[in-house]
This record gives structure tokens, sequence and C-alpha cells, in this order.
């Protein structure tokens, strides 16, 4: 009987630790601008769908690591290359849009509001005052969920910046 359950006490481990272990495979939804890593806990995609006069589908997401002050937060969309559904592959950055690319990008760091929902500290930085843009979001899907993982730079007032990202499991659709 103490054989029995040695052997059940030595199944019970092995499978909890195989299961534990693909739990760990799955990266850890990140930001990191300029070397500073904040991590991502919500974010939404909202489906614009598509019209008659364009040949993509327009998907916009939004992603902070926090709710409360100061927040940190990425915001971009990607025209699919299908006007049915968002589509895997490398979408790289360009200004004009069309179908496989990303675009819209802006970027808030260290950015605090007041009880009116004015910013009171903080940067936020757009396309429109950015310069040398460039850069890849990659498009994939992992047991259902898509997967993003970005990596862009630009200039700001004399200034580079870097960044990259990955997120999967925080998104909310809309």
């Amino acid at each position: 009987m103490n054989k029995f359950y040695g052997i059940i006490m030595v199944l019970f481990t092995l499978c909890f630790v195989s299961c534990s272990s693909d739990d760990e495979t799955r990266p850890e939804n990140y930001l990191t601008i300029n070397g500073t890593k904040h991590i991502i806990s919500t974010g939404t995609i909202i489906d614009w769908g598509t019209d008659s006069e364009i040949e993509y589908r327009k998907y916009n997401l939004r992603l902070k690591d926090k709710l409360s002050n100061p927040a940190n937060y990425i915001n971009f969309s990607i025209l699919s290359n299908s006007t049915k559904r968002l589509e895997e592959g490398e979408y790289t950055y360009q200004y004009l849009p069309e179908k496989g690319v990303c675009t819209n990008l802006e970027i808030g760091y260290d950015l605090e509001y007041d009880a009116d929902n004015e910013r009171i500290k903080g940067s936020c930085i757009n396309e429109y005052n950015m310069e040398n843009r460039a850069g890849t979001i990659k498009v994939s899907q992992e047991d259902g969920d898509y997967r993003f993982d970005i990596n862009m730079t630009f200039e700001y007032k004399d200034q580079n910046y870097t960044v990259q990202g990955c997120f999967w499991d925080v998104l909310t659709k809309n």
C-alpha cells in the first residue's frame, strides 16, 4: 500500500512540474521605453472594420502598464492584409496608411492626471512630432491568443527613443 501511495505522489509531482513548466513558456507582457521596462497590465483591441473603399481591416491597440498615476502607454493601429481578420505577419511602420502596415503610433510615459482628467505631468509623443520613425510589429497567434512583438525607434526633440515589447493576454476586445 505504501508503494501505491508513493507511486501516486511521484505521478502527481511529475504532472505538477510538467504543467507549471508549460505556463512558464509564455513571456510576460511588457513595454520597454529607452531601457525602462514597464509591465503591461491592461489593453484593448478595437476592430474598426473595413469599408468598400479600402482593402484592409483596421485594428487599434492601446496598452497601459497600470490604471493609476503615473502611467505609461502605447497606442497604434495595424492595417491587416485581410479584410476578414487580423492576419499574422510582420507589419512595418509607415506614416501613410495602406494594407500590411502599422501606423498611428503614440506613446505616453510618466503620465499623471488630476481629478478633472487633465494631464499635469508626463509626455505624449505621437507620429506628428516624431522624426525618423521606423520599426515593426510582429503578429502571431498561439493557443487562440494574438501575440504582438514590438520593435520601434524614433527621434523626438533631438533624442533617440527605442520602444520594445511583447504582449498577448492582456487584451480585451471592443
